[in-house]
């Protein structure tokens, strides 16, 4: 059974528990965090916060609620399932060296929400890398400047419970100027993963997204949503399907805007990518299609003021 940190996850998350007979395990408790807390205090209210996350960690517990107030963070990581609050929107990982700001290496039915926290680490250390858990949820974050992977680096190499594949939604966030790439999602070991972009900038790194197959993944689905893959300076959406398993990649009212080598592209005869209700403009090239990939297009996309528009073979597909 996966273990959900209560109160923050989709309510499609819920309504499959309900449908499925399947409830949801809730455990821990809620404490607190602040910039001005002390190593001394028990975290459990918020006139006795903890000064780090470590201590936080512990007195939540599995399942538990981090509360965090302002202030600046020593880089952590969890390994059970958590939600973390910060909706001040003034709460930054500050992280020393290469490691990563927050690394996610939890079990697998461990579910982690992380919401409002901001990441910037000027180019000397890590953003969040995920590592294994059932799901990782962000929302309202903001990871710039990471020098040492891609800002959020997806690389589970161990499954989800339940046959199930790893869940990722990222909602209402900024990755940005990360310049070895924005999001990179490679899972390994046969690993699965379900992925969710809404409402997010992808900006001014190597490459906005990149899906790829080719560490000995599962099946990779991704699908963006009103977001923006903008000045990067490669590509802005990058399918890669050189593995053994598929990519399905679908953009779907979305962009991708001053991407120096591509606005969307999907390369192998394992990558499928679809674009629908989208605006592809100002890239070298708008949507391209190489090595027996499939890219289809549907009617109803802007592809316009490219070096080249289209490259390959862009299937078109009849709006119903």
């Amino acid at each position: 059974m996966r273990k959900i940190a209560e109160g923050f996850f989709p309510l499609a998350a819920l309504s499959f528990f309900l449908l499925s007979g399947v409830a949801p395990s809730y455990g821990g408790i809620a404490v607190w965090i602040s910039g001005n807390g002390s190593p001394a205090n028990n975290c459990v209210t918020v006139t006795t916060p903890c000064r780090e996350f470590a201590s936080a960690l512990a007195a939540a517990g599995a399942g538990g609620t981090i509360h965090v107030l302002s202030g600046q963070y020593l880089g952590f990581e969890i390994t059970t399932a958590i939600q973390i609050v910060a909706d001040g929107g003034t709460s930054s990982i500050v992280q020393v060296g290469g490691s990563s700001a927050i690394r996610v290496q939890a079990g697998a039915a461990d579910v982690v929400s992380i919401r409002g926290m901001n990441i910037n680490q000027s180019g000397i250390g890590g953003g969040i890398t995920f590592i294994s858990g059932a799901a990782l949820h962000l929302e309202d974050c903001t990871i710039i400047k990471i020098g040492v992977n891609p800002g959020l680096n997806i690389i589970p190499s161990s499954a989800a419970s339940g046959g199930v594949p790893t869940e990722i939604t990222v909602r209402n966030s900024n990755i940005r100027n990360n310049p070895l790439g924005n999001v990179l999602i490679q899972p390994s070991n046969g690993v699965a993963v379900a992925a969710l972009f809404e409402n997010t900038l992808m900006a001014e790194g190597l490459y906005g997204i990149r899906a790829d197959t080719s560490a000995g993944s599962g099946l990779i689905r991704v699908d963006v949503t009103n977001s923006r893959a903008k000045g990067n300076t490669n590509n802005g959406y990058l399918a890669v399907g050189t593995g053994a398993s598929p990519i399905h990649f679908m953009i779907d009212h979305s962009t991708a805007e001053n991407n120096g080598v591509n606005g969307a592209i999907a390369t192998g005869a394992q990558a499928f990518m679809i674009v629908t209700n989208s605006t592809l403009m100002g890239n070298g090239t708008g949507l391209a299609q190489q090595s027996d990939a499939t890219v289809a297009s549907t009617g109803n996309n802007t592809i316009n003021f490219n070096t080249t528009n289209t490259s390959g073979t862009i299937t078109p597909i009849a709006l119903k």
